[in-house]
């Protein structure tokens, strides 16, 4: 038996960017979804390089490290 997915989310390129975004449905917003996030990155050997607030826009961005690049 499969359950439904925890969160949705989309996985599209950066504006005008090489960078992949991952873009989550704000709808599944909780309290744990940016620790859940960090600790399946993690799990995955990706390492946060860097946080930026993209507070005009109420947008976290991290970047992240992993064998395959940024």
């Amino acid at each position: 038996m499969t359950s439904a997915p925890k969160y949705s989310y989309k996985l599209r390129p950066g504006y005008g960017s090489q960078e992949l975004l991952i873009e989550l449905d704000g709808k599944d917003a909780s309290d744990d979804l940016l620790t859940d996030l960090i600790l399946l990155f993690e799990q995955n050997q990706f390492k946060l390089i860097e946080l930026k607030d993209g507070w005009q826009n109420d947008e976290l961005h991290y970047l992240f490290k992993s064998v395959n690049g940024r």
